[in-house]
């Protein structure tokens, strides 16, 4: 497949949450294997590659939007919906579906949204060529809907997040700004209740541990959250964070407390950023995570309550586990990601994966 259209409404910068990495990563790997014509709500650039900002409306009925598909000539249309599988999105791929020209569309779902008779009726009448899907609860939403998703797993950058090398522990933690003694427990998210942040202040608590909050730039904080954390010690990092990387090599955990479903995608990214790093990883049963995680691994630990998470900390800080879950995420890079998803648009578009590695 030589020319695809790639469609997202939060394709711009700041890279710091969930879809919008994921948009960005899927656009920079399929920009590596064919021509790729970034649609977004604003004119940006993302990894080198230019984003249009023609996304003009709510329901992509604009004439900008339509101009851009025509100029393309895509042979395949992959849309990143910011709320995924809601009625409206199935509206706006009915629309992408005339634009396209026949060119197969297919839809990148993260998140479980309802499966009620709107969502049947619109689903019927805006149906994708392929969904993707992040996790086992959306793909129970499209099979209650009447469609079928195709599961993805993923991704990941490893040459980013890499496990601590032979550097200076001290120095990293300095260089990042971290205090250099204390047995660190990192989340990184949005600085919202709702995504059970509040936990970290039963961790702060703990003797010599230091609870640290990476917040995502993109969406809103709850100034009342932030006060509460940072008045019981938890040390809240609320700006911009490019090289994020290096605190995840700095850090000694990772929690993930999160429970509610629309709080984070199905297949977090920040834990598989974690696991490339091998630290050792504390975590609901959110989502995908049971199934990546499936079967005795060394440092992971599932939360059947938050009551928990100090006792399993007081643990992992007593055992020093060694992870190696890098291990179990290297397949699941943003390139291998890619390569699934063109080779389904182009059997969608009668080109058998084969044929497309061979016209490679």
């Amino acid at each position: 497949m030589r020319r695809i259209v790639l469609v997202c409404e939060v394709l711009h910068p700041p890279l710091d949450e969930g879809v919008r990495i994921l948009a960005a990563e899927i656009a920079s790997a399929l920009a590596r294997r064919c021509d790729v014509t970034l649609l977004g709500s604003i004119d940006s650039e993302v990894r080198g590659v230019p984003v249009r900002g023609v996304l003009t409306d709510r329901y992509f009925i604009g004439r900008s939007l339509a101009r851009a598909i025509a100029e393309a000539r895509p042979e395949a249309i992959l849309y990143i919906p910011w709320t995924s599988l809601t009625p409206r999105t199935f509206f706006r791929v009915a629309i992408l579906k005339r634009r396209a020209r026949g060119a197969p569309v297919g839809v990148l779902a993260v998140q479980p949204r309802g499966s009620g008779a709107i969502a049947r009726l619109a689903a019927r009448w805006g149906r994708p060529d392929r969904i993707f899907v992040f996790g086992p609860e959306v793909q129970r939403q499209v099979a209650a809907i009447g469609l079928t998703g195709e599961r993805l797993e993923g991704g990941v950058d490893l040459d980013r997040f890499r496990p601590r090398g032979e550097e200076s522990l001290a120095d990293l933690r300095r260089a990042t700004g971290l205090p250099v003694s204390p047995y660190i427990v990192l989340h990184v998210g949005h600085l919202k209740a709702s995504r059970g942040v509040l936990a970290l202040k039963a961790v702060q608590a703990l003797e010599g541990v230091q609870a640290v909050l990476a917040c995502s730039t993109s969406t809103a904080a709850e100034s009342e959250t932030r006060r509460i954390l940072q008045h019981a010690g938890v040390r809240v990092l609320d700006w911009h964070l490019p090289n994020i990387q290096e605190i995840y090599r700095a850090a000694d955990c990772y929690l993930f407390p999160v429970t509610s479903s629309v709080d984070a995608i199905e297949l977090p990214l920040s834990v598989l950023e974690a696991m490339a790093c091998n630290l050792p990883i504390v975590t609901t049963k959110f989502g995908g995570l049971p199934a990546l995680l499936e079967g005795p691994h060394e440092g992971v630990v599932f939360l059947s309550s938050e009551e928990e998470i100090p006792r399993v900390l007081i643990s992992l800080r007593r055992d020093r586990p060694r992870p190696r879950l890098r291990e179990r995420v290297s397949p699941l890079t943003w390139e291998a990601m890619a390569g699934k998803i063109l080779a389904s648009l182009a059997e969608a578009a009668g080109r058998p994966a084969a044929r497309e590695e061979e016209a490679r």
